[in-house]
């Protein structure tokens, strides 16, 4: 039986991802911090996604595997996700992504050392096409972080996040913030305890694959974004500036 007190839960959506899924399951199965459960839930892939999970949950029992009877999209498959982690701990895994081996262990490590923080981040190398790498440097401090976060200063794959720190259900994402469903969950967690990046680069994402969920267009992402802005003023203890409104808008 897993310990819960340091059993990391770690759910990964799939979609069509088979170029990239048995790399990033590898490189869970590899983490130097054992006590883990994978929770993929594909989501009605018609490639061989999940062909390739239900291999590895055939090879490792922490590898627990779901199939949608439909598509649903990226936010219900977090919730669903969600619902079925048992850990203290809990991470996001893209499955165009790797994780180096000791990254677990090193957040788990420092999330114990500081418990008044709810979620730590680390730094990311990102892959884009024709073999192009781009190293995505975040703020380390929550100050910094706290400041930046409606303008990217954690990257979502690669937090992992402190459950007890946290309310039962503060943990869902609404699919009507796409592409924000993401900061929209980091601005809800805020009010509960500190944020941080490691300053390693230990997460790798792979930009050419795929990605699960629609696509964003300008529009959809100006219109996310101050929704999200707006909540943050009107319904949370969050308070951005309005530099933090303009300047995504001036890049969208």
């Amino acid at each position: 039986m897993n310990n819960t007190d340091t059993l990391v839960s770690i759910v990964l959506p799939v979609q069509n991802a088979g170029a990239h899924l048995a790399g990033c399951l590898e490189s869970l199965r590899a983490q130097t911090h054992k006590n883990l459960e994978v929770i993929a839930i594909d989501d009605k892939s018609t490639d061989d996604s999940l062909e390739i999970l239900k291999s590895f949950a055939k090879k490792d029992k922490r590898v627990r595997v779901f199939a949608n009877k439909k598509r649903y999209g990226m936010a219900i498959c977090f919730n669903r996700g969600v619902k079925k982690a048992r850990g203290k701990f809990i991470t996001f895994m893209s499955a165009q992504s790797k994780s180096v081996p000791e990254k677990l262990q090193s957040q788990v490590t420092y999330l114990e050392q500081n418990p008044k923080t709810v979620a730590v981040g680390t730094q990311a190398i990102v892959f884009k096409k024709h073999g192009k790498m781009k190293k995505v440097a975040l703020p380390q401090d929550h100050d910094n972080i706290y400041q930046l976060l409606l303008t990217g200063a954690m990257r979502f794959e690669t937090v992992l996040i402190n459950r007890y720190l946290l309310p039962k259900d503060l943990l869902h994402f609404r699919h009507n913030l796409f592409p924000m469903l993401y900061t929209d969950v980091f601005i809800k967690m805020i009010r509960y305890g500190y944020l941080a990046n490691l300053p390693m680069f230990l997460h790798f994402h792979f930009s050419t694959a795929k990605k699960l969920g629609k696509a964003s267009t300008k529009v959809t992402k100006t219109t996310s974004h101050v929704k999200l802005w707006l909540k943050s003023v009107t319904l949370s203890q969050y308070r951005p500036s309005i530099r933090s409104l303009i300047t995504p808008l001036r890049n969208a």
